[in-house]
């Protein structure tokens, strides 16, 4: 990072997915670009992000030829008026795509979305179809993550 004093410690790094609901995440196949932003929760001990999708479509399609993607979670604190300058806290992520096939499995991760998402996450869970048929989960499996800041924090 050319400006080091902006590098974020890992706990900081932490916290912005912990409290984060959007994830960007990159994906290439055959050397075709895909840019998406998806909702997410974050599971600390699994060092994984998890994200709902359809079945079908671009994003999948670009995942199953290379599960290889680079995320950001962004936490945007505000245009610093009179610096020309803005204040936010981002995380990037370098992951392995992973698609969740189990249905115990999925039905949990989407749940923990809904936990993490929702004011009130019991009536959306309730509202959920029994087999989730239509429901693709991705499991973004961190394998690398940094993070930076402006203006650094105090510290």
């Amino acid at each position: 990072m050319r400006m080091s004093q902006r590098r974020m410690s890992v706990q900081d790094q932490l916290d912005v997915l912990k409290r984060g609901k959007l994830v960007t995440i990159a994906l290439c196949r055959g050397g075709e670009p895909y840019l998406v932003t998806l909702n997410y929760t974050y599971l600390q001990g699994e060092n994984c992000l998890y994200c709902h999708c359809a079945t079908e479509g671009k994003k999948l399609d670009f995942i199953r030829a290379n599960s290889l993607a680079w995320g950001q979670v962004l936490e945007d604190n505000g245009y610093l008026t009179g610096k020309c300058s803005h204040a936010y806290r981002t995380v990037m992520l370098d992951c392995k795509v992973e698609l969740v096939q189990d249905q115990p499995s999925k039905r949990r991760a989407l749940e923990l979305m809904i936990d993490h998402l929702e004011e009130n996450p019991e009536p959306v869970k309730k509202g959920l179809p029994p087999d989730l048929a239509g429901v693709a989960i991705l499991r973004l499996a961190i394998r690398a993550m940094d993070g930076k800041q402006n203006p650094p924090a105090a510290r």
